[in-house]
């Protein structure tokens, strides 16, 4: 069971972070708020590498465990 919970969370973890950065940055674009902007954008592209690297982590075989 902690190892489908695990996957799950490995799974979802980048989409969440690309949503949570994108409503930042919608967020900020409509309060006219550079520092909204800006988390935003780090926020998302966080999600963004973090799927990369998972994506090599299970191209590379073994997967998590």
């Amino acid at each position: 069971m902690a190892k489908f919970f695990r996957w799950l969370f490995w799974t979802f973890a980048p989409f969440i972070l690309v949503a949570a950065g994108a409503g930042l940055v919608w967020l900020g674009l409509e309060l006219e708020v550079n520092f909204l902007l800006w988390a935003g954008g780090i926020t998302a592209l966080t999600g963004f590498g973090w799927g990369a690297i998972l994506v090599l982590i299970h191209s590379e075989g073994g997967g998590f465990d």
